[in-house]
């Protein structure tokens, strides 16, 4: 009685171990089936025409055209707007030179939207090798100067990274309107430790100022250039130094009385 107990019992085992074998294949086919038919999705989904970009719109750029940043991107009309990784292009994107922030929509059936900030160059940066770069406010390089991508801008000379953190306190000057100029009628900057130089393209005058308060010479300055207007001298003049609260006045050799 015993013996049939345990011979029963080892078929009713052995036909639930089978059934568990046939559950877990079954599965498993089932899984590979299902991901076959996905891949196969994907694959028409990421080809087919339907979904091909024939739109790329760009809003921001002015210092980019529309193509550059396309190319930039690799991104062509006619890609399939599903395979492209968005993720990856804004993080592309990012990495231009001349973008400070930007965001890339996918816009379904057919759109590409890329928005842009771009960095603003103020001036061309002449480096210590002569080289020149486009600068933003703060004097740090955003990219080399092109002929085909020419902005005129005041020059600017460091002749230290140090000098930077002068070039921010001429920059709230001028923000501050303290000079009797503009920015936009400067035609070069030369800064460094001990002096500032400017040379101002309207009068055809060269400016030194020391470093020491450019806002106090900066208000000197003003007086100086607003008495020489009065006068009707300022077109004589060639130079004009401030250091502290001196200034030298220096006439062109054409004008000076014998």
């Amino acid at each position: 009685m015993k013996t049939f107990y345990i011979t029963r019992h080892s078929k009713k085992k052995r036909k639930l171990s089978l059934r568990v074998i046939f559950s877990f294949i079954l599965s498993i086919f089932i899984i590979i089936l299902s991901l076959f038919f996905i891949l196969k999705i994907y694959t028409y989904l990421t080809t087919t025409s339907f979904f091909a970009i024939k739109h790329i719109k760009i809003y921001g750029n002015k210092i980019l055209t529309d193509n550059d940043i396309k190319s930039f991107l690799n991104l062509n009309l006619g890609d399939n707007l599903l395979s492209i990784n968005i993720s990856e292009l804004n993080y592309k994107l990012y990495t231009n030179n001349w973008i400070k922030s930007c965001l890339i929509k996918r816009e379904l059936p057919d759109t590409v939207t890329i928005y842009v900030e771009e960095k603003e160059p103020c001036f061309l940066l002449l480096d210590n090798k002569n080289n020149i770069f486009y600068a933003d406010i703060n004097g740090n390089k955003i990219s080399k100067v092109y002929s085909s991508k020419y902005i005129s801008l005041p020059i600017l000379k460091l002749r230290t990274e140090m000098d930077k953190n002068i070039l921010k306190n001429i920059i709230v000057a001028f923000k501050e309107k303290r000079f009797p100029f503009s920015l936009d009628q400067v035609q070069h900057i030369v800064v460094d430790n001990f002096q500032t130089e400017f040379f101002i393209k309207d009068i055809d005058t060269a400016i030194f100022l020391e470093n020491n308060d450019i806002r106090r010479e900066s208000i000197f300055l003003s007086k100086v250039i607003s008495d020489l207007s009065a006068k009707r001298e300022l077109n004589k003049v060639n130079r004009i130094i401030v250091i502290g609260n001196k200034i030298w006045v220096s006439y062109r050799r054409h004008f000076l009385k014998p």
